[in-house]
């Protein structure tokens, strides 16, 4: 219900004057859904504010629940691909998420982050090694997998011919 009232609020009063703070103040609201209509909501209406940028950044690393952090971040990488400085938040993101794999079904957020580098930066210069890094030292097993093959198929990927 009260992400639908969210969702509402954003698409038919976008212009009003509260609208902007009332999404700002649901980004702490209790439940996954709520926080998460209030991120999404600010994303795809409010890009231009500068406040937007700042919350998604700040839910992405400081938000207590691992899912809000890991939504965040598929958000910068949607919304924010083309931000100054946004593939260096996304590494931070990789390097230093607080995750800690409780279940093998958990969702790492550190994983996230590196998947949404690959896809909007797939050429990025440091992304080779930023993957090795986290291939040799990253606690989370899945995610120290996961960067072997990335690296795998950078490195085995041949050049088409002509």
């Amino acid at each position: 219900m009260r992400s639908s009232a969210i969702k509402g609020l954003a698409n038919n009063f976008q212009n009003h004057p509260d609208t902007l703070n009332i999404l700002k103040n649901a980004t702490n609201d209790g439940s996954f859904n709520g926080k998460c209509t209030a991120l999404t909501q600010l994303a795809s209406n409010f890009k231009d504010n500068a406040d937007t940028l700042k919350i998604l950044k700040e839910s992405a690393i400081r938000d207590e629940d691992i899912d809000t952090r890991q939504y965040a971040i598929q958000l910068l990488g949607r919304y924010f691909k083309d931000e100054p400085q946004m593939w260096d938040f996304l590494s931070n993101c990789t390097k230093n998420d607080p995750f800690v794999r409780r279940w093998e079904s958990d969702s790492n957020p550190r994983e996230t982050a590196l998947r949404a580098i690959l896809q909007q930066y797939p050429n990025h210069p440091q992304n080779l090694t930023l993957l090795r890094e986290l291939a040799e030292n990253d606690p989370d097993e899945k995610l120290r997998e996961f960067a072997q093959k990335a690296i795998y198929r950078i490195e085995n990927i041949t050049p088409m011919r002509s």
